[in-house]
């Protein structure tokens, strides 16, 4: 009745506080190279929105066709009201075995001496480079160039698996076999001589 109204005002600030322990959710620790991998979480706190990273690149669920190798998996959830929250683990990528059908495709078991053998193969996963071996012998690409004895050899042939397959070989038995030498000729021989 006797006084007018008076105010005041007070400005102050809500924070946002923790969120509840996040976790991986049915994550392994390793896998196999093509295989799909499911990234999911448990929880962290409200409704809020997980992220990935893998080794520093922005990734979606699922993942596929990861290189072979050792990767950081980072999550992060993003919650209004709440701090982010991030955890980590690494995910290990193994190398597979290439597909089984590389062979060695050579028909022929035998080959004469000097000749020069090549090598074919077929089959193996991806695009390695292949090698041949024969021990004490040298190659040019697929092809034996040193000209070894007669006898029988075993030639291996590697296919390399690259980053993401193992190695995987074939060998392959095979004889040098002889061949006719040069024209054989008698050197300063007379047809006929006199007696004495």
């Amino acid at each position: 009745q006797n006084y007018n109204d008076i105010s005041d005002d007070f400005t102050f600030s809500i924070i946002p506080i923790d969120q509840a322990q996040l976790d991986f959710s049915g994550l392994d620790v390793s896998y196999d190279y093509s295989e799909t991998i499911i990234l999911d979480t448990s929880g962290g706190s409200g409704t809020g929105i997980v992220t990935f990273t893998l080794s520093g690149d922005t990734v979606e669920s699922p993942l596929k066709d990861i290189s072979a190798g050792s990767y950081t998996l980072v999550a992060t959830k993003a919650v209004d009201n709440y701090n982010d929250i991030s955890i980590n683990t690494t995910l290990i990528i193994n190398k597979i075995d290439q597909s089984g059908n590389f062979r060695i495709t050579n028909t022929d078991l035998s080959y004469d001496y000097l000749q020069d053998i090549s090598f074919t193969v077929t089959g193996g996963s991806g695009d390695g480079d292949v090698s041949f071996t024969i021990p004490g012998e040298t190659f040019t690409d697929n092809t034996l160039v040193s000209d070894p004895n007669v006898g029988q050899y075993t030639v291996v042939a590697t296919k390399d698996g690259g980053q993401n397959y193992n190695d995987i070989s074939d060998d392959f038995t095979f004889s040098i076999i002889p061949i006719g030498q040069a024209q054989l000729d008698f050197s300063g021989l007379d047809v006929s001589y006199d007696y004495l």
